[in-house]
């Protein structure tokens, strides 16, 4: 009689314990397919499927969920497109739930802010768009969690600064886009844990200053864009952490002296310092650049004693020199005492009608 009972309870147990695993399955689905919270009212989605191969367009509710699709089916889902509509807070969960691989495009939309977790439980999302859309704010872990995303992009938006850990958890994320945009500083720690990145585009934002840990989360970075800023100094170990850099644009700045150490990025191949204020250039950071194949340095106040002297290390060492953009602009210029040397000047050194070589990037475009 005992045995039975311990028998009946022991298989009561395995009942519950079913139920309950159960129950969660099936909360954790219908959690997953429907709305966190609310963006909007009804806005008008575009859906891309492979299996019908032409394009939907559907009006949807509160957010963007397979819920919100009929006939949802992960195998044949593409991805999305949502264009001018307006959305001022893409609150947690706009976009969640789908499971395949697939795209999110919210370009040339009416956006103020990106709320924490926008796009929620997607773990198949390959690449996310808001080109041109008015994005002011991005929350700290508005994109994060996501372990298939190659590709993120947030060019010709408002963004002013990062929070931190912004982009948080992104094992697989590629490409950032962050051009275009208003940026003052590049912080390092709105980026976490992100170890595949390997091109950052910047270019086009009004950043004054690399630090030295500006970035240092990055030790996959292959590509650094941060042409058209507002750049004056750059901290010695600016690049530090950038082993694997092989492209450095930092053309178009305010960039007067060149004291970053270059040693700290052994195998750079290309560096743009097209459009600055560079009238000098040391034996040392040419040897520094040791694995260099092109450096772009016209529209430059550049010393012709330092161009000699540029233009013989790149005949030994085999670098593609673009001194020059155009014929009818001049190449360098002389200092008013001592011309043949080629050492550290200041803007006294040089005639008073010497033109502006950083207005010459206009004849090179």
């Amino acid at each position: 009689m005992t045995k039975t009972v311990q028998q009946f309870k022991q298989c009561e147990l395995k009942m519950f314990k079913l139920v309950f695993l159960t129950f969660s399955a099936f909360i954790v689905t219908v959690h997953s397919q429907r709305c966190v919270e609310s963006s909007f009212s009804t806005i008008s989605v575009r859906l891309y499927n492979n299996a019908t191969e032409n394009i939907v367009d559907k009006n949807v509710a509160r957010c963007i969920s397979p819920n919100t699709i009929p006939n949802y089916n992960e195998n044949t889902f593409l991805g999305i497109k949502v264009m001018q509509q307006s959305i001022p807070n893409l609150n947690k969960g706009i976009v969640a739930g789908f499971r395949g691989p697939f795209t999110i495009n919210f370009e040339d939309n009416k956006i103020e802010t990106i709320k924490t977790e926008a796009f929620f439980n997607l773990p198949g999302v390959r690449s996310i768009s808001l080109l041109s859309s008015g994005i002011k704010w991005i929350e700290t872990g508005a994109f994060s969690n996501l372990p298939s995303l190659l590709y993120v992009n947030l060019e010709k938006n408002n963004i002013t600064s990062l929070s931190p850990n912004v982009f948080d958890n992104l094992p697989k994320l590629e490409r950032l886009v962050l051009s275009n945009n208003q940026l003052n500083i590049f912080k390092p720690d709105s980026l976490r844990d992100v170890p595949n990145l390997q091109v950052l585009d910047l270019d086009y934002n009004n950043i004054l200053q690399i630090r030295g840990d500006s970035f240092s989360t990055l030790p996959s970075l292959r590509n650094l864009n941060l042409y058209g800023n507002q750049i004056q100094t750059l901290d010695i170990y600016a690049f530090r952490s950038l082993k694997n850099l092989l492209v450095l644009n930092l053309g178009n700045n305010l960039i007067k002296n060149l004291n970053f150490n270059f040693v700290y990025i052994p195998n750079l191949a290309v560096l743009e310092l097209q459009g600055n204020f560079i009238n000098y250039i040391s034996r040392k950071l040419l040897q520094d650049l040791s694995s260099m194949k092109t450096f772009t340095i016209h529209s430059n106040p550049l010393q012709c004693s330092c161009l000699d002297q540029l233009s013989q290390w790149g005949h030994d060492n085999r670098v593609a020199l673009f001194t020059q953009c155009n014929t009818d602009v001049p190449v360098c210029v002389d200092a008013i005492r001592n011309p043949s040397e080629c050492i550290p000047r200041h803007d006294s050194d040089f005639p008073s009608n010497m033109p502006n070589f950083k207005s010459f990037l206009k004849v090179c475009a």
